[in-house]
């Protein structure tokens, strides 16, 4: 109801101002061939409101980032330890495979001196090795399985983000159309009232409202991923009593790409996601 009373104003005021020739015939036409927009002071009103709404469908999409990024945090941490000692466990599943040495196969006291003839010690040292062996494998198996276990919370967490940037888009785009027929509405009432009506329906260009970078991304990552590294940054110097830039623009008061270039450090929870998008080789990588 609250878009259809919007409308009717929008048909009202186009009507207003049709009648005191807003614009002039001869104005549209220095427009149209110098190759410009033909614009109106409401018209401009209603693309500056269509720009201001989906900018705030995307500012929400950005504020909904913070409870996952603080989520995130944690698990991007736990989950490099968990590689550190899947690669630990490696190393000793490989020693533990080595071939036994010679200072192995010795007897280390006179009861195991005894045992040598026999082969009963070769047999007791390849009984640890067995044992040292599934030990290493079982530890190994074990961090393998935590690692995954972390590593999925991670995706589960970005599945919800994509979820939240694709509920961003589909309001933005509503607010994009709607937009665009509100614009409609008032030309149409404009030219129902023009002195010149007809001849400015034969030469009005299409009424067009540009599109945010986020709007039609494919990933939800292409656009914000340098504003969780600022985000990160900000929550650094906070943490330190540092002045922050907690009030410092983002890109998202026109509704464009975030591109801050923003350094940062090795640790997990500001490497992903990367700038371009994609997550680091410590996420990728199988284990």
């Amino acid at each position: 109801m609250r878009w259809r009373r919007r409308e009717r104003q929008d048909g009202r005021r186009g009507k207003r101002d049709g009648r005191q020739r807003i614009p002039t015939y001869t104005g549209v036409i220095k427009l149209v061939e110098a190759g410009l927009p033909v614009l109106t002071v409401y018209h401009e009103h209603l693309l500056n409101t269509g720009r201001f709404e989906m900018n705030e469908a995307f500012r929400a999409f950005v504020d909904s980032l913070h409870p996952h990024r603080k989520h995130l945090i944690p698990l991007n941490n736990g989950l490099a330890a968990d590689l550190r000692q899947v690669a630990q466990c490696r190393e000793e599943l490989l020693h533990a495979t080595a071939e036994l040495s010679e200072d192995e196969l010795r007897p280390r006291n006179p009861r195991e001196a005894s045992l040598v003839a026999s082969g009963a010690l070769l047999d007791r040292r390849r009984s640890m090795r067995r044992q040292r062996i599934e030990a290493a494998r079982l530890r190994l198996t074990s961090a393998r399985n935590a690692a995954q276990v972390r590593r999925q919370a991670i995706l589960d967490v970005h599945a919800l983000i994509a979820e939240d940037f694709a509920v961003a888009q589909a309001q933005g785009w509503r607010h994009h159309d709607r937009c665009l027929l509100r614009i409609g509405r008032y030309w149409e009432g404009l030219v129902q009232t023009h002195p010149e009506g007809p001849s400015l329906v034969s030469i009005l260009p299409k009424p067009v409202l540009d599109k945010p970078g986020w709007l039609t991304a494919l990933r939800w990552q292409d656009t914000v991923s340098a504003a969780l590294v600022l985000s990160a940054a900000e929550d650094a110097d906070t943490a330190t009593g540092a002045v922050t830039g907690a009030d410092a623009d983002t890109n998202t008061d026109t509704g464009t790409d975030a591109n801050t270039d923003t350094d940062t450090d090795t640790d997990p929870d500001t490497t992903w996601p990367t700038p371009d998008g994609t997550a680091p080789e410590w996420l990728r990588q199988e284990f």
